[in-house]
């Protein structure tokens, strides 16, 4: 049955089938990701949202009051938390919004369509009493927000690239983000995820210091697509886009505040242990352990000169009875020694040790000694590079900022890095953050509405701010009722004019007066 004319569809993953759901849905949609600031700083993007009201009255599609209230007895059938949640909007075959009356049957079986948002329902919240609205606000919340919630399982990572150890953090996730668009990293690091406490890491901590350590980006696009970015995918993109005084709004901001003049950027060389003999962990306390009975717990591996600080371990010994494990009938080690009777099975991250002990005899025991050993990894010593403008610190004052680099021992890289964000950051420039478009006023507008993506480079031309130059899109939101396109709004990142000498790089290693090192 065709469906009243709009410019959407929102559909939930009901009873094991994606269900058009866009009937019911009133006011507008709005979604928002990506990454939100374009600082030195910002290379990670945040948990993406959708928002969208629901039609809770007699009105809807099934004539019930309650259909979008879990708990209610109208409630419909699968409509609850962490419901899969998807909003399309249908193109033309040019690319622009689908100018037609839609028809959600032809839409299911022919006319394409871009996907703004995929995520799960996180919130539902209906309006309270029968006399009032009878509306149901929900919020989804895009794959980014598991990576926030979920501890990482992934083990330690030796001479691995930016994209291989990302593709090992994700791989042993539970859930999965729906597609993934990885490029190859321009860093290999020595250790990686030695650092990571196994207890209380989550995933978007690793990706975020991996992106700091490469100097890429990582966001979710709408559809659902995990991006990674290494550090010189920009610089050789070209402009796809040019506004000259065609955007509805534009925040520009001239500010000391946006002006980066001395940079510290640290390093982090590791030092490893000659021999697998050092004791990594040792158990300090004597649980006891009943008949028959099995306890996992974690040790984390630490620095056996000082016990305050965590270390990371490589070539672990699988625990061999006496030596590094036993189990006696009392907590000081006296009595009978069941350590006959005590199985240890140990699994070994970068930061711990995950330990499952059993005791198979016959008497309660007390675990008397519990150790690992191998080689430990120390980040104790840290090196910060520096780079800074004189010109623009007499100017302006110092404008310092620090960028941490957890997985980066190359400090010749390092030292690029700030070589590479002091030429972005050093000088004042009427700065554009947010830009924001109305898709509906021009076919140029539409066609750029939906063809673009974050990470897209666009020149900006504006006469009152006298803004003239290039910059990324880091972020969307994006609002839309039935009848048009009420928002569309995008975080912007500075994109630097020169072109760079890339060593090696095609079309990029010709060094010449338009051209200055890049950030290699």
């Amino acid at each position: 049955m065709a469906t009243l004319a709009r410019l959407s569809i929102v559909e939930m993953y009901l009873s094991a089938a994606w269900t058009d759901v866009s009937a019911d849905v009133i006011l507008s949609r709005t979604a928002s990701y990506g990454i939100q600031g374009g600082g030195p700083n910002d290379r990670t993007a945040p948990t993406g949202t959708f928002k969208a009201t629901l039609n809770n009255s007699d009105s809807n599609s099934a004539g019930l009051s309650g259909y979008y209230s879990p708990g209610h007895v109208n409630c419909r059938t699968g409509f609850d938390m962490n419901v899969p949640i998807r909003w399309r909007i249908p193109t033309s075959g040019t690319g622009g919004f689908y100018s037609g009356a839609f028809d959600a049957d032809a839409f299911a079986i022919g006319v394409s369509a871009r996907t703004w948002f995929t995520g799960n329902i996180q919130s539902i919240n209906p309006t309270v009493g029968q006399y009032a609205e009878q509306r149901t606000v929900i919020e989804a919340v895009d794959w980014i927000d598991i990576a926030a919630q979920v501890a990482t399982s992934a083990t330690l990572q030796l001479s691995k690239r930016t994209d291989q150890i990302l593709t090992a953090v994700l791989d042993a996730m539970t859930t999965q983000p729906t597609a993934r668009s990885i490029l190859t990293g321009n860093s290999t690091f020595t250790y990686a995820l030695d650092n990571v406490q196994d207890e209380k890491t989550k995933v978007l901590q690793v990706i975020a210091s991996l992106m700091a350590s490469e100097g890429g980006f990582f966001y979710v696009r709408g559809d659902g697509t995990a991006v990674c970015e290494n550090r010189l995918y920009r610089a050789a993109l070209a402009s796809s886009l040019t506004l000259t005084d065609t955007m509805q709004g534009l925040e520009v901001s001239r500010s000391r505040a946006d002006v980066f003049n001395r940079f510290f950027v640290t390093a982090h060389p590791r030092r490893i242990d000659a021999a697998a003999t050092t004791v990594l962990y040792s158990l300090d306390t004597e649980p006891k352990l009943d008949i028959g009975q099995t306890i996992t717990m974690i040790g984390p591996y630490g620095d056996p000169l000082n016990a305050n600080k965590r270390c990371g371990g490589t070539e672990m010994v699988t625990p061999v009875s006496t030596t590094d494990y036993t189990m006696n009938a009392a907590a000081d080690g006296s009595g009978a020694d069941l350590t006959a009777f005590l199985t240890v099975v140990a699994s070994f991250t970068g930061n711990g040790v995950h330990w499952t002990l059993t005791n198979s005899g016959s008497v309660l025991g007390y675990i008397t000694k519990l150790q690992a050993r191998g080689k430990g990894i120390y980040d104790f010593q840290p090196v910060t590079m520096t780079a800074q403008d004189a010109a623009s610190i007499a100017a302006y004052s110092e404008q310092p900022t620090t960028i941490d680099m957890p997985y980066q021992d190359d400090l010749y890289v390092a030292s690029g890095f700030a070589e590479f964000l002091l030429n972005l950051y050093e000088s004042p420039t009427a700065r554009a953050q947010k830009i924001r478009l109305m898709p509906e006023s021009s076919d140029t507008l539409k066609n750029a509405a939906l063809n673009f993506d974050l990470g897209t480079r666009i020149s900006v031309l504006e006469t009152q701010t006298g803004i003239n130059t290039d910059f990324f899109v880091q972020g969307v939101t994006f609002s839309i009722n039935d009848d048009a396109v009420s928002n569309l709004e995008w975080v912007l990142a500075p994109a630097d004019m020169a072109s760079y000498w890339q060593l090696g790089t095609a079309n990029a290693s010709e060094l010449g007066n338009t051209t200055r090192l890049g950030f290699a």
